[in-house]
């Protein structure tokens, strides 16, 4: 994967359990992502498998 590209993914919290969060992906080794994500307002990295990526499209910025 190049760039940071915008993904949907799935996470098990041990509070509130899994979720699916949006997030960035800022590096890929193999089979697995480090991944950007906020979740209750608190910004998480982890490291996550591909198979729980979803690939998301971010809307076009209007020109102010």
């Amino acid at each position: 994967m190049s760039g940071y590209p915008a993904v949907w993914v799935q996470v098990e919290f041990t509070r509130s359990g899994p979720q699916t969060c949006p997030g960035f992906v800022e590096q890929a080794d193999g089979d697995v992502v480090y991944v950007q994500l906020v979740h209750m307002g608190f910004v998480h990295h982890v490291w996550v498998p591909m198979d729980r990526l979803k690939k998301r499209s971010l809307r076009p910025q209007a020109r102010r």
